[in-house]
């Protein structure tokens, strides 16, 4: 079973309640433990930490972090066009086949692929999980809406459409595309089926690349001056916080 624990029902050595920079530490135990065997202690769990921080610290580091996503954006979107123009590099021959250095090509825009859904949609490192929990943070604080809500919002929402939608689909087109290839040609009237996954995959590699730089944009009134902004007031409560009452 769960149940809320809210963080007014902490206090300090004191008896007031916890503020903004404390660090409270928790640990649960059972309180229904075997009573069969015998000196047996019930069950506890390791120990973690729970950081008090006020509102504007808490969209202070939601700042910062936004910011501090738009080079690796930036780093994503050079990937994706690398991977771009080594598929339009590939040119199928008059017959509808592919030549062995195009297919090689092809290889390497899909292990270029690989990089980008990599970067986008790892769940732990991806860009998409730090999205996800940058909105999740805002949320969970109760954040009043603000443009860094909005923000974090957003990218949550194009970086998970972006790796379930056009990530997904582009390195098996690719795949496609480098395996007909390399197959004999169809006799006329049949169609060359290489173009069509070939197109498919340029369309998604464009979109993705729409994607990335729209973010990059939404982001771009931050940038380095959003996270110095957001450093100087965590310093500025780290300073306040010395200065208050013990």
């Amino acid at each position: 079973a769960t149940f809320p624990l809210p963080v007014k029902a902490f206090l300090r050595d004191d008896g007031t309640p916890v503020r903004d920079g404390d660090v409270v530490y928790l640990r649960a135990a059972a309180d229904d433990w075997d009573d069969v065997a015998v000196l047996k202690e019930p069950g506890r769990s390791g120990e973690f930490e729970l950081r008090i921080a006020s509102k504007e610290a808490i969209e202070a580091i939601l700042v910062k972090e936004l910011a501090d996503l738009r080079p690796d954006l930036m780093r994503a979107r050079e990937q994706q066009r690398d991977a771009t123009g080594k598929t339009a590099d590939t040119k199928p021959q008059a017959d509808g086949s592919l030549s062995a250095a195009d297919r090689e090509k092809l290889l390497a825009a899909e292990y270029a692929q690989r990089q980008v859904r990599g970067k986008v949609g790892d769940r732990r490192d991806g860009l998409r999980a730090k999205a996800e929990m940058l909105r999740d943070l805002a949320k969970a604080n109760h954040l009043p809406r603000s443009n860094a809500t909005d923000r974090a919002e957003a990218a949550a929402e194009e970086l998970g459409r972006l790796a379930d939608r056009d990530l997904a689909a582009v390195e098996p087109l690719l795949g496609d595309a480098r395996q007909l290839g390399s197959q004999p040609a169809p006799k006329p009237p049949a169609e060359n089926p290489v173009p069509g996954p070939l197109n498919r995959a340029a369309r998604h590699q464009k979109s993705i690349d729409d994607t990335l730089t729209g973010l990059i944009d939404l982001l771009s009134q931050w940038g380095d001056a959003g996270a110095l902004r957001g450093d100087a007031r965590l310093l500025r409560d780290a300073v306040n916080r010395e200065a208050g009452p013990a």
